[in-house]
Protein backbone atom coordinates (compact mmCIF):
# COMPACT_ATOMS: atom_id res chain seq x y z
CA UNK A 1 0.00 0.00 0.00
CA UNK A 2 1.19 3.51 -0.72
CA UNK A 3 2.12 6.19 1.85
CA UNK A 4 -0.60 8.81 1.54
CA UNK A 5 -2.17 11.34 3.87
CA UNK A 6 -5.62 10.64 5.30
CA UNK A 7 -6.98 13.34 2.99
CA UNK A 8 -5.55 11.59 -0.08
CA UNK A 9 -6.81 8.20 1.08
CA UNK A 10 -10.25 9.71 1.76
CA UNK A 11 -10.33 11.23 -1.74
CA UNK A 12 -9.42 7.89 -3.35
CA UNK A 13 -12.02 6.06 -1.28
CA UNK A 14 -14.68 8.67 -2.09
CA UNK A 15 -13.94 8.38 -5.82
CA UNK A 16 -14.28 4.59 -5.60
CA UNK A 17 -17.53 4.72 -3.60
CA UNK A 18 -19.18 7.32 -5.84
CA UNK A 19 -18.13 5.46 -9.00
CA UNK A 20 -19.55 2.19 -7.71
CA UNK A 21 -22.83 3.85 -6.71
CA UNK A 22 -23.13 5.61 -10.06
CA UNK A 23 -22.48 2.43 -12.05
CA UNK A 24 -24.85 0.30 -9.96
CA UNK A 25 -27.73 2.82 -9.73
CA UNK A 26 -30.50 2.30 -8.68
CA UNK A 27 -29.14 -0.52 -6.53
CA UNK A 28 -27.83 0.38 -3.11
CA UNK A 29 -24.41 -0.92 -2.15
CA UNK A 30 -22.62 -2.07 0.98
CA UNK A 31 -19.00 -0.98 1.51
CA UNK A 32 -16.24 -1.72 3.99
CA UNK A 33 -12.84 -0.20 4.60
CA UNK A 34 -10.86 -3.35 3.82
CA UNK A 35 -12.42 -3.93 0.37
CA UNK A 36 -12.09 -0.25 -0.57
CA UNK A 37 -8.49 -0.15 0.65
CA UNK A 38 -7.65 -3.12 -1.57
CA UNK A 39 -9.65 -1.80 -4.57
CA UNK A 40 -7.94 1.60 -4.45
CA UNK A 41 -4.52 0.34 -3.29
CA UNK A 42 -4.59 2.96 -0.53
CA UNK A 43 -4.44 2.58 3.21
CA UNK A 44 -4.31 5.17 5.99
CA UNK A 45 -1.39 5.09 8.39
CA UNK A 46 -3.69 4.17 11.27
CA UNK A 47 -7.25 3.03 12.03
CA UNK A 48 -8.76 2.48 8.57
CA UNK A 49 -12.19 1.69 10.06
CA UNK A 50 -12.38 5.07 11.80
CA UNK A 51 -11.27 6.93 8.66
CA UNK A 52 -13.89 5.05 6.64
CA UNK A 53 -16.65 5.81 9.18
CA UNK A 54 -15.67 9.49 9.27
CA UNK A 55 -15.54 9.67 5.45
CA UNK A 56 -18.99 8.07 5.11
CA UNK A 57 -20.42 10.38 7.78
CA UNK A 58 -18.98 13.38 5.92
CA UNK A 59 -20.49 12.22 2.61
CA UNK A 60 -23.89 11.74 4.29
CA UNK A 61 -23.77 14.95 6.36
CA UNK A 62 -22.97 16.97 3.21
CA UNK A 63 -25.82 15.35 1.29
CA UNK A 64 -23.89 13.28 -1.28
CA UNK A 65 -25.00 9.83 -0.11
CA UNK A 66 -27.68 8.26 2.02
CA UNK A 67 -27.30 5.03 3.96
CA UNK A 68 -28.80 3.05 6.81
CA UNK A 69 -25.77 2.67 9.01
CA UNK A 70 -21.98 3.09 9.10
CA UNK A 71 -19.90 1.60 11.88
CA UNK A 72 -16.69 -0.25 12.46
CA UNK A 73 -15.53 0.24 8.87
CA UNK A 74 -18.82 -0.83 7.23
CA UNK A 75 -21.64 1.09 5.54
CA UNK A 76 -24.90 -0.54 4.54
CA UNK A 77 -27.48 0.30 1.85
CA UNK A 78 -25.54 3.27 0.48
CA UNK A 79 -27.07 5.27 -2.40
CA UNK A 80 -26.23 8.48 -4.23
CA UNK A 81 -28.56 11.37 -3.48
CA UNK A 82 -29.78 13.93 -6.00
CA UNK A 83 -26.92 16.14 -4.84
CA UNK A 84 -24.48 13.28 -5.43
CA UNK A 85 -25.73 12.90 -8.99
CA UNK A 86 -25.60 16.68 -9.51
CA UNK A 87 -21.94 16.80 -8.46
CA UNK A 88 -21.23 14.12 -11.05
CA UNK A 89 -23.02 16.25 -13.64
CA UNK A 90 -25.64 13.58 -14.14
CA UNK A 91 -29.30 12.86 -13.55
CA UNK A 92 -30.59 9.53 -12.24
CA UNK A 93 -31.78 7.34 -15.12
CA UNK A 94 -35.48 7.82 -15.80
CA UNK A 95 -35.52 11.39 -14.53
CA UNK A 96 -33.75 13.08 -17.45
CA UNK A 97 -36.90 14.94 -18.52
CA UNK A 98 -39.51 16.58 -16.32
CA UNK A 99 -42.61 14.43 -15.93
CA UNK A 100 -44.85 16.92 -17.73
CA UNK A 101 -42.63 16.64 -20.84
CA UNK A 102 -42.74 12.84 -20.61
CA UNK A 103 -46.55 12.96 -20.40
CA UNK A 104 -46.69 15.13 -23.53
CA UNK A 105 -44.37 12.70 -25.34
CA UNK A 106 -46.66 9.80 -24.42
CA UNK A 107 -49.73 11.61 -25.70
CA UNK A 108 -47.99 12.33 -29.02
CA UNK A 109 -47.42 8.65 -29.74
CA UNK A 110 -49.97 7.16 -32.07
CA UNK A 111 -48.99 3.50 -32.32
CA UNK A 112 -50.44 1.45 -29.49
CA UNK A 113 -47.24 -0.56 -28.99
CA UNK A 114 -45.19 2.63 -28.82
CA UNK A 115 -47.69 4.05 -26.33
CA UNK A 116 -47.42 0.95 -24.12
CA UNK A 117 -43.63 1.15 -24.08
CA UNK A 118 -43.71 4.88 -23.34
CA UNK A 119 -46.25 4.41 -20.55
CA UNK A 120 -44.03 1.73 -19.05
CA UNK A 121 -41.02 4.06 -19.08
CA UNK A 122 -43.12 6.89 -17.67
CA UNK A 123 -44.53 4.80 -14.83
CA UNK A 124 -41.00 3.61 -13.99
CA UNK A 125 -39.71 7.17 -13.92
CA UNK A 126 -42.63 8.27 -11.76
CA UNK A 127 -42.02 5.44 -9.30
CA UNK A 128 -38.29 6.33 -9.15
CA UNK A 129 -39.12 9.98 -8.50
CA UNK A 130 -41.54 9.12 -5.70
CA UNK A 131 -39.06 6.76 -4.04
CA UNK A 132 -36.24 9.34 -4.27
CA UNK A 133 -38.50 12.01 -2.79
CA UNK A 134 -39.44 9.94 0.24
CA UNK A 135 -35.92 8.60 0.77
CA UNK A 136 -34.46 12.09 0.88
CA UNK A 137 -37.16 14.04 2.71
CA UNK A 138 -35.51 16.69 4.90
CA UNK A 139 -37.70 15.91 7.90
CA UNK A 140 -36.08 12.49 8.16
CA UNK A 141 -39.24 10.55 7.34
CA UNK A 142 -38.49 8.34 4.41
CA UNK A 143 -38.99 4.95 2.85
CA UNK A 144 -36.83 1.97 3.66
CA UNK A 145 -36.83 0.52 0.16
Amino acid sequence: MSELTDKEVGAAWTAHIVTQLFERHPRRCDFNSLDISVATDTDPKEDPEQLFDDQMDWLRDNGYVAFDQAMEGNAFNVALTDKGFAVLGSTPPGLEKPLNIKLKDVLKLTASEGRKAALGRLSGALADAIILYFRNKPDGIGLDI
